[in-house]
């Protein structure tokens, strides 16, 4: 998802962040809008919008700084921007596109959390590389780990598709 911008429909959408928020503010606000009414979505899609551009911008300063050698970890640590996984399960009950990113979204989430979480685990177990005796053990507790958050995702996402139907909407990509 590179670039700030993407094509849906032949119409040009910008992005929020196209490397960590990739859908525009009225995608958001059309996934808000499926439990919200019209005024608290679009002011909740706004917000988002407005959180997701200043964590992008301060991204990006961070980077800048890194990149300059600083050591402040008030310049160099970066914001991050937290959303539920039901925010990213109503976004993919808009439309079988936002569906398709979301879940590319989320694959992209879950193998960076991976390669993290491997990197982290290897260091606390005290191995020195992955032919290490007890990194076998490291990588099966971390693939087990992210099994289980994978599973969370899918609950999730049934739940909120599950209440999208109580509440007389079908969600993309169900039966």
């Amino acid at each position: 998802m590179g670039g700030d911008t993407g094509i849906r429909n032949a119409t040009i959408v910008t992005f929020i962040d196209p490397e960590e928020l990739p859908f525009s503010q009225d995608e958001v606000y059309e996934a808000l809008r499926l439990t919200s009414s019209e005024r608290r979505a679009r002011s909740e899609a706004a917000s988002i919008a407005q959180m997701g551009r200043e964590a992008r911008a301060a991204r990006l300063a961070a980077q800048q700084a890194r990149a300059r050698g600083t050591r402040d970890p008030a310049e160099a640590n970066r914001h991050a921007l937290y959303l539920s996984p039901e925010f990213f399960a109503l976004l993919a009950a808009v439309s079988l596109e936002l569906r398709a990113r979301v879940d590319t979204y989320w694959e992209s989430t879950f193998a960076q959390n991976h390669a993290y979480r491997v990197r982290n685990a290897l260091r606390l177990a005290g191995a020195s590389s992955l032919d290490d005796a007890a990194a076998v053990d490291v990588r099966a507790a971390v693939d087990a780990a992210d099994a289980e958050e994978q599973g969370i995702w899918r609950t999730v996402r049934a739940g909120v598709e599950s209440e999208l139907r109580r509440r007389g909407h079908t969600p993309a990509g169900s039966l």
